[in-house]
């Protein structure tokens, strides 16, 4: 597991260094100011470690390689981080997961941000509300995108942490 934190930390480290270093980038992307960072940037074995790393036992190493591979549009990162928002038996992993999905735009992160909203911790519930009050103040969500029980779970979802957070608040 040392060689995997280490793995990751150069590999982070390096990936700070591209995002923050134009010149570092090839120049067909300098020109483009802050480009998306590519899996190419990564071996297939190195990213195959960030994978597992994601599955990891540390919440700390499994955060930062879910948010590295979100980043990255690895197939399967966002049900990854989906996944990670409802069901990481670590607050701060929920908490940092339900962040990066609203931070995303996506509509399709709406019907997580609703079931997130009935997390058991308060402070959890909470982001999943900011992440749903973003996403409607950034783009407006668009319910067509989603099916009758994913806007019927959203609603209900909101109404229950409302009420929740009155509750907390009280």
């Amino acid at each position: 597991m040392k060689w995997a934190l280490l793995a990751l930390g150069l590999l982070s480290a390096s990936y700070l260094a591209y995002r923050a270093w134009p010149r570092a980038r090839p120049s067909a992307e300098a020109g483009l100011g802050a480009a998306a960072p590519s899996a190419s940037l990564f071996s297939p074995a190195q990213l195959e470690n960030i994978r597992q790393l994601a599955t990891s036992g540390q919440a700390g190493p499994r955060w930062a390689a879910l948010r590295l591979l979100l980043e990255l549009k690895d197939p399967g990162a966002l049900e990854r981080v989906e996944q990670a928002a409802l069901r990481d038996p670590d607050q701060a992993v929920r908490l940092a997961a339900l962040e990066a999905l609203a931070q995303t735009g996506e509509v399709s992160v709406a019907p997580t941000l609703a079931k997130a909203a009935a997390d058991p911790e308060p402070e959890v519930r909470l982001q999943a509300l900011r992440g749903l009050e973003s996403l409607q103040r950034g783009k407006g969500l668009d319910f067509s995108s989603l099916s009758a029980s994913e806007r019927a779970d959203y609603e209900r979802a909101v109404e229950q942490a409302r009420r929740r957070r009155e509750g907390d608040s009280q």
